[in-house]
């Protein structure tokens, strides 16, 4: 598979699973606000027209550039996520297992 192919189905398998996300919460349970930990998450998140939900992503993310940066795509800051109050944070498969599990322990939704 060439590479533009392969990089055209990668970023609509994530498109997909950020719709189902996003459609699964439905109208009263819908996320506020959202911490994305990957510059193609965030991205998706735009063309699904939540943006304004975005209260943290990473460094790597390119808009909002006045937003929370909560670290890097493979390194993030917990105690900055915390304090963002976050009712969701979308992960990456880059993102460290140790903090997916802390997170999940302090009851934040955590979503692959």
């Amino acid at each position: 598979m060439k590479k533009s192919k392969l990089l055209q189905w990668w970023c609509s398998a994530i498109f997909m699973l950020l719709y189902g996300l996003i459609t699964t919460f439905a109208q009263n349970n819908f996320p506020q606000r959202i911490i994305s930990l990957g510059p193609t998450i965030t991205e998706d998140l735009y063309l699904l027209g939540v943006e304004d939900r975005i209260v943290g992503n990473t460094i790597y993310c390119k808009r909002p550039a006045s937003i929370q940066k909560i670290g890097t795509v493979i390194a993030v800051n917990l105690e900055k996520i915390i304090s963002l109050k976050p009712d969701l944070v979308i992960a990456t498969s880059l993102t460290d297992p140790k903090t997916i599990e802390k997170l999940k322990d302090l009851r934040i939704e955590v979503a692959m």
